[in-house]
């Protein structure tokens, strides 16, 4: 739709309730922060984590103000300066102490707002103390200059709704920002609006790519739902692991992690430290938009919510469960689960899969069988999106990662989101490489004849000469060519003197084919699509010239996509999870062993029969392999109940599926049991 039919449409409307808080907000934000009062502004005043956090400049940009866009998530290093869990201050290195870098922070905000007032909007981004702080700067320059700045602060979002305009995407997000702001201004009906009006408009006419896909979200409200009545009349989820303080100021998940290690031990379990770990990790991962499932037990929905902007909130002042995300409930959908979630029993905080969205929400479900071939969804255009940017760069891509990662099925889709209706036999081609691929299978050579009865040699086209020969007569329209197991054949020799032509800047140049003396083009309407298992080899250990050409999306095992299943006791993604680390560990990530294993037809795998079939035919044979034959490796990954290392050899109980399961959730430490927190 074009953005005038959009506008003309109402879309994106300004309710006078928001229009209300807005005001409200902006206008408790110059009460507190007048513009004239920066000179004499305290650290105290301004940073996250003080005592009085609650009236800080940083607080009511990420907390205080969500209806004047949304800054909230992440780190709190976007401020610059804030004050850690332990006490400590954390600011930019080349200070000596808090108060000198408050100096200096102090003085570029004051700098940033002269040059503001003085219309010099490009040098607001080259104060150097202020350089990383995108998000603040321009949420910043918006609450003090509204009719100068679109509260839009996403450097990504800014991006795509320049480019939808047809806008220069270069220089710094106020830049872009302005240039928005001036292209919407230059419309008539448009000249005199209030910024946030564009809000609504803008996100409703063209969402960006994964702006608008939510996630969902089971989080228990307290042992039992015991908090639940107080979440539902705070506008909040609350979780407890209090003790570990404010997620918002730890600078890496890492660093996150190995305080947790040190605040709760779990009896010296190292995997179920991990795991509860990520769990509440996740609450500074939910995003504006999710959808929060309040659960009782494990076959209860007390409530849904959509989470608001302000999203995660540290909250001291509770005397308990002060993790927060805040949430706008809607009751509605409350009911008691025909079947329970075991996995429910051990987990707070937990991501439900698409494919079990409608079975958990709607008592009423019946689930069908899964289209084929599948659907694209959301989630699928906005990664396929993001490839075809690598793929204009590069002119070819190349899919790689560990075994079962789903490498060509993500070729084959996105193949076909490219072609679009030209999906066909003519413009889609598939084949493999192998170690006896060779030229004159994939350009042109001398084969035998058909048909005679004593050998004569003809020669024939081979696919890759065929395929651009039809793209050429058929310019524009995409030809796709899937090259699974790539690496497989010698690329360069396969290649010959195609390797140089296929090069993005030399499309439609021509060479010289030496067998038939031709002349052939690659055309820029070939597309070319490899995949490759890096079990096998490494991206490292690929020809150069090969590694130039080439655009390289990796795809790495998903264990989200397992979430909330499990077989008998063995939850699932923890068991993909836990046995991924130990492979990291021991070999490397390249060598770990994919999602795609445990799933059938995109939907986890239930049963312990087929779950014992696939470890007995596909996980053991590749930890095998991984291993060298080395048991007591192999004891490592799969339990002394399982692999008896002594005498090299695997032990009855692995053809028993209750009992192998059994054994894996032991050795794991994955066995479901009720949690505490």
């Amino acid at each position: 739709m074009e953005f005038s039919d959009a506008f003309d449409a109402g879309f994106g409307g300004r309710p006078e309730d928001l229009r209300a808080r807005q005001d409200d907000q902006r206008n408790a934000f110059l009460a507190r922060f007048p513009l004239d009062s920066w000179p004499s502004l305290t650290l105290d005043d301004y940073a996250l984590n003080t005592p009085d956090y609650r009236n800080s400049y940083s607080y009511f940009l990420e907390w205080g103000t969500p209806d004047l866009g949304s800054i909230a998530g992440g780190s709190a290093h976007k401020h610059v300066i804030f004050r850690r869990n332990t006490g400590e201050w954390a600011y930019p290195s080349g200070y000596g102490s808090a108060d000198e870098a408050w100096d200096a922070l102090r003085a570029g905000f004051i700098e940033m707002f002269d040059r503001a007032r003085a219309e010099d909007w490009t040098s607001t981004s080259e104060i150097d103390i202020l350089r990383g702080a995108r998000v603040v700067r321009l949420k910043s320059l918006f609450l003090y200059f509204p009719d100068h700045v679109l509260p839009i602060y996403s450097y990504d979002h800014l991006v795509h709704f320049a480019t939808e305009f047809g806008l220069d995407t270069s220089g710094d997000a106020i830049d872009i920002n302005r240039r928005i702001l001036r292209h919407l201004r230059g419309k008539p009906q448009l000249a005199e609006r209030d910024a946030l009006e564009f809000i609504g408009l803008l996100y409703s006419w063209s969402p960006p790519p994964g702006s608008h896909t939510p996630k969902y979200w089971k989080i228990a409200p307290g042992e039992k739902g015991r908090l639940w009545e107080e979440c539902l009349a705070g506008g909040y989820i609350c979780v407890g692991w209090d003790e570990i303080g404010d997620l918002s100021v730890f600078d890496t998940e890492d660093d996150f992690t190995a305080a947790f290690g040190v605040a709760y031990e779990y009896k010296g379990n190292k995997s179920a430290v991990s795991r509860k770990a990520k769990e509440l990790w996740r609450m500074v991962e939910i995003s504006e938009g999710d959808k929060i499932v309040a659960n009782r037990g494990t076959s209860e929905i007390l409530g849904v919510g959509t989470v608001t902007a302000t999203g995660y909130q540290w909250r001291p002042e509770r005397a308990e469960y002060k993790h927060t995300i805040n949430v706008d409930w809607d009751t509605s959908l409350a009911h008691k689960l025909s079947e329970p979630v075991k996995l429910w029993a051990t987990t707070t905080i937990a991501k439900i899969p698409s494919t079990k969205i409608d079975q958990i929400l709607d008592p009423d479900h019946h689930p069908e069988p899964p289209p084929f071939p599948p659907e694209i969804t959301p989630e699928d255009e906005r990664r396929y999106a993001a490839w075809k940017k690598v793929l204009d760069r590069k002119g070819q891509l190349i899919f790689y990662g560990p075994p079962g990662t789903g490498k060509t099925r993500a070729a084959k889709g996105f193949a076909s989101w490219l072609l679009g209706a030209n999906t066909s036999d003519n413009h889609l081609t598939e084949i493999t490489f192998h170690a006896s691929y060779a030229y004159e299978d994939f350009i042109e050579g001398f084969r035998p004849k058909s048909g005679e009865t004593e050998l004569k040699l003809e020669l024939r086209d081979g696919v890759m000469k065929r395929i651009a020969q039809e793209a050429t007569k058929h310019a524009p329209d995409p030809h796709v060519i899937i090259i699974d197991e790539i690496n497989r054949a010698d690329v360069p020799r396969v290649f010959g003197e195609l390797m140089t032509v296929v090069e993005k800047s030399r499309r439609g140049q021509s060479v010289t084919l030496p067998t038939s003396g031709d002349r052939l083009a690659i055309p820029p309407n070939v597309i070319i699509l490899g995949t490759m298992n890096t079990a096998d080899q490494s991206i490292r250990s690929l020809d150069a010239a090969l590694r130039r050409r080439f655009g390289f999306i990796e795809l790495m095992p998903i264990t989200d996509l397992l979430s909330e299943t499990t077989i008998d006791d063995l939850p699932l993604d923890q068991f993909l999870a836990e046995l991924n680390r130990k492979i990291t560990h021991s070999v490397g990530r390249e060598r770990q062993i994919g999602h795609s294993y445990f799933l059938d037809h995109g939907t986890p795998i239930e049963s312990a029969q087929t779950f014992g079939e696939i470890v007995r035919t596909d996980i053991i044979p590749l930890l095998q392999e991984i291993a060298y034959d080395d048991y007591g490796q192999l004891r490592d990954y799969l339990g002394s109940a399982i692999v008896d290392a002594a005498n090299s050899r695997l032990t009855p109980l692995v053809n028993d599926d209750s009992r192998l399961v059994a054994a894996l959730a032991d050795h794991y430490g994955l066995k479901v049991q009720s949690t505490t927190e």
